[in-house]
């Protein structure tokens, strides 16, 4: 074994026609597996996920902005108005534009927490109420530095992975567990956003199909 100069591996079986014999292993088949696998990711992405998460992003914010100046009951206000903020960061990451309608309150959160996703610094707290979020997470790596496009789409699906609507010390024979008012806050504002998802067949189908396809691959 020799260091050599070949910029891919397959390369070495063009000496092949010197009647120069090869070392064949499987490293090559797997190279090429991962380098098709890359192109096909990378493509179902920016030309099928992309658009698909723009929609349902944009379609999300403006249903939550409506929900919030719908509702009268203080602790209802705050869950929609801080739904509100969470898809208007991710509306943000995706570089698409704010509804005019967006409270401000909620597109100041946005803007603090897209500030921070940007900086890329350590763990640290959100506006959001999500308890040391890691932000080295949203360091922007491999195929996805091809394009701002690529870029943002990882920043996005960072954003919803890493802020899911996890409830504190949940144990399944926790009698106490919805007297955290944290956890019952978080269940409030997740039901929120099932409820809309669910009331619409668009968001419905166009979630699911997007969800099916992204977890398969």
């Amino acid at each position: 074994m020799t260091p050599e100069s070949y910029e891919q591996p397959f390369f070495l079986y063009k000496d092949n026609k010197d009647y120069i014999p090869s070392f064949v292993t499987t490293d090559s088949v797997l190279h090429i597996y991962h380098i098709f696998y890359d192109f096909l990711l990378r493509k179902l992405e920016a030309e099928e996920f992309l658009p698909k998460l723009e929609a349902l992003n944009d379609g999300l914010l403006k249903k939550s902005i409506e929900v919030y100046n719908q509702v009268k009951n203080p602790q209802l206000k705050k869950a929609a108005l801080l739904n509100c903020a969470y898809f208007a960061a991710g509306q943000k990451l995706l570089n698409k534009p704010l509804p005019k309608r967006l409270p401000k309150e909620a597109a100041k959160l946005a803007a603090t927490d897209f500030k921070n996703v940007n900086a890329v610094f350590g763990k640290n707290a959100l506006s959001l109420p999500w308890p040391n979020v890691d932000f080295t997470q949203f360091t922007v790596r491999g195929h996805y530095t091809r394009s701002p496009e690529l870029s943002n789409y990882f920043k996005t699906i960072m954003w919803y992975g890493q802020l899911g609507f996890f409830a504190l010390n949940y144990e399944s024979d926790n009698k106490d567990y919805f007297k955290n008012p944290r956890n019952e806050f978080i269940m409030m504002r997740a039901l929120m956003i099932s409820k809309l998802v669910s009331d619409s067949p668009e968001f419905l189908k166009s979630g699911n199909l997007f969800m099916s396809r992204f977890v398969f691959l």
